[in-house]
């Protein structure tokens, strides 16, 4: 990432000049006040610098999504930078941005966030569903590589090599042991193809969201019971 912004500017501005990244940076600095950039010292603008590499220059769609956890450490930076930049105000322009950036914070939680609040009780009536997912994942050897949807990585990610399986990607699977797929995804189908085409075979599934193919290199060390 850091080697693309100096050896590839170019591509570097091109990523952070999107529609999704307009969005993206109101969501997250209209809250603030736009108080990061309200301030006389450069060497603060320099807060701002993880959240436009980390959060804009990534074509991975979650990094500029606030729902998601990839904002939580650079918007501290934000956070801060507002804080200091705020404290150098006058008492009374303190306390309308105080003010401000509460009512503002407040209504931006309850507008993006309030529509998740049942998330809890879906897997609450879907527990078995996911415990059946997690059995099967637990499936896949220890030593073998795994490729995958990103909702499936963090119950693979105790492993030396695991890749992420996304539109950008798909090339990837000749790399890894397995390859997993979330066959509801609408990238379901083109991953297949590329999988078995690549000479991977279907090792299980779950016949309703999910199905692991092995490579045939690794289906051969597999003992001769196991699909």
């Amino acid at each position: 990432m850091f080697k693309t912004v100096f050896l590839d500017p170019g591509y570097f501005f091109s990523q952070l000049i999107r529609e999704d990244n307009l969005i993206f940076i109101l969501t997250v600095l209209v809250p603030l006040g736009m108080m990061p950039f309200f301030t006389k010292k450069f060497s603060r603008l320099f807060l701002f610098v993880p959240f436009l590499i980390m959060n804009m220059s990534m074509t991975y769609g979650y990094s500029h999504d606030i729902g998601y956890q990839y904002v939580f450490g650079t918007a501290t930076c934000l956070i801060y930078a507002t804080i200091i930049n705020t404290a150098d105000l006058r008492p009374k322009k303190r306390q309308y941005v105080a003010a401000y950036t509460a009512v503002a914070s407040l209504y931006m939680s309850v507008a993006f966030e309030s529509g998740k609040i049942d998330m809890k009780d879906n897997y609450k009536n879907s527990k078995d569903f996911f415990t059946k997912q997690d059995e099967l994942l637990e499936t896949i050897p220890d030593d073998a590589s795994v490729i995958c949807d990103t909702f499936y990585l963090p119950h693979l990610a105790n492993r030396k090599e695991v890749y992420l399986l996304d539109n950008n990607d798909v090339g990837i699977p000749c790399k890894a042991d397995f390859a997993v797929v979330a066959v509801n995804s609408e990238y379901a189908q083109p991953y297949i193809a590329q999988i078995i085409g690549e000479g991977y075979s279907l090792y299980d599934s779950n016949n309703s969201s999910m199905e692991i193919y092995v490579s045939a290199d690794y289906q051969a060390k597999l003992p001769v019971n196991v699909n």
